[in-house]
Protein backbone atom coordinates (compact mmCIF):
# COMPACT_ATOMS: atom_id res chain seq x y z
CA UNK A 1 0.00 0.00 0.00
CA UNK A 2 1.14 3.59 -1.39
CA UNK A 3 2.06 5.77 1.89
CA UNK A 4 -0.57 8.30 2.67
CA UNK A 5 0.01 12.21 2.34
CA UNK A 6 -0.17 13.58 5.53
CA UNK A 7 -3.65 15.73 5.87
CA UNK A 8 -2.53 18.93 7.28
CA UNK A 9 1.21 20.64 6.86
CA UNK A 10 3.08 20.55 10.03
CA UNK A 11 3.59 24.33 11.01
CA UNK A 12 6.97 24.01 11.56
CA UNK A 13 8.29 22.04 8.81
CA UNK A 14 5.97 24.84 7.01
CA UNK A 15 7.84 27.64 8.70
CA UNK A 16 11.73 25.83 8.88
CA UNK A 17 12.90 27.21 5.10
CA UNK A 18 11.81 31.21 6.24
CA UNK A 19 13.73 31.55 9.36
CA UNK A 20 14.77 34.67 9.17
CA UNK A 21 18.74 35.82 10.09
CA UNK A 22 16.29 39.17 11.63
CA UNK A 23 15.66 38.25 15.35
CA UNK A 24 12.41 41.09 14.56
CA UNK A 25 11.04 38.56 12.41
CA UNK A 26 11.09 35.23 14.44
CA UNK A 27 9.54 36.87 17.35
CA UNK A 28 6.27 34.84 17.81
CA UNK A 29 7.62 31.00 18.94
CA UNK A 30 6.70 28.27 16.93
CA UNK A 31 5.56 25.40 18.91
CA UNK A 32 6.55 22.48 17.26
CA UNK A 33 5.24 20.00 19.47
CA UNK A 34 4.07 16.42 17.87
CA UNK A 35 0.12 15.88 18.87
CA UNK A 36 -1.57 12.54 19.27
CA UNK A 37 -4.91 13.90 17.14
CA UNK A 38 -5.92 16.58 15.03
CA UNK A 39 -8.34 17.82 17.71
CA UNK A 40 -6.01 18.00 19.87
CA UNK A 41 -3.45 20.01 17.28
CA UNK A 42 -6.89 22.37 17.00
CA UNK A 43 -7.70 22.41 20.63
CA UNK A 44 -4.03 23.43 21.34
CA UNK A 45 -3.74 26.19 18.66
CA UNK A 46 -8.17 27.86 19.50
CA UNK A 47 -6.44 28.42 23.06
CA UNK A 48 -2.90 30.12 21.49
CA UNK A 49 -5.33 32.10 18.88
CA UNK A 50 -7.65 32.97 22.33
CA UNK A 51 -4.70 34.00 24.20
CA UNK A 52 -3.18 35.94 21.23
CA UNK A 53 -6.29 38.06 21.23
CA UNK A 54 -6.46 39.13 24.29
CA UNK A 55 -2.92 40.20 24.50
CA UNK A 56 -3.60 41.90 21.62
CA UNK A 57 -7.11 43.76 22.85
CA UNK A 58 -4.52 44.70 25.76
CA UNK A 59 -1.87 46.36 23.48
CA UNK A 60 -4.53 47.67 21.42
CA UNK A 61 -5.86 49.11 24.62
CA UNK A 62 -2.63 50.11 25.69
CA UNK A 63 -1.90 52.02 22.46
CA UNK A 64 -5.09 53.95 22.51
CA UNK A 65 -4.49 55.09 26.09
CA UNK A 66 -0.60 56.09 25.27
CA UNK A 67 -2.31 58.16 22.46
CA UNK A 68 -4.51 59.98 24.53
CA UNK A 69 -2.05 60.44 27.37
CA UNK A 70 0.43 61.60 24.44
CA UNK A 71 -2.31 63.96 22.52
CA UNK A 72 -2.47 65.68 26.38
CA UNK A 73 0.75 66.10 26.97
CA UNK A 74 1.08 67.58 23.41
CA UNK A 75 -1.20 70.18 24.19
CA UNK A 76 0.02 71.04 27.48
CA UNK A 77 3.22 71.68 26.09
CA UNK A 78 1.95 73.69 23.45
CA UNK A 79 0.07 75.86 26.10
CA UNK A 80 3.76 75.96 27.32
CA UNK A 81 5.45 76.61 24.56
CA UNK A 82 3.07 79.82 23.90
CA UNK A 83 3.53 81.23 27.39
CA UNK A 84 7.45 81.21 27.56
CA UNK A 85 7.09 82.63 24.18
CA UNK A 86 4.98 85.33 24.76
CA UNK A 87 7.56 85.87 28.05
CA UNK A 88 10.44 86.08 25.88
CA UNK A 89 8.89 88.57 23.76
CA UNK A 90 7.73 90.69 26.56
CA UNK A 91 11.57 90.44 27.78
CA UNK A 92 13.25 91.46 24.50
CA UNK A 93 10.64 94.17 24.43
CA UNK A 94 12.09 95.79 27.91
CA UNK A 95 15.43 95.01 26.87
CA UNK A 96 15.37 97.14 23.68
CA UNK A 97 13.35 99.91 26.09
CA UNK A 98 16.07 99.50 28.44
CA UNK A 99 19.04 99.66 25.43
CA UNK A 100 17.53 102.61 24.02
CA UNK A 101 17.66 104.31 27.60
CA UNK A 102 21.25 103.36 28.42
CA UNK A 103 21.93 104.94 24.89
CA UNK A 104 20.39 108.00 25.58
CA UNK A 105 22.35 108.39 28.87
CA UNK A 106 25.28 108.51 27.09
Amino acid sequence: MAEQAPRYLDLCLFLGPFASSDPSLNEIPVDCRSFQSIEEELDHYRSRAESLEGTLLDTQLALEEFQASSRELEEEMERELERTEKINNEVKARNEVLRREAEEWK
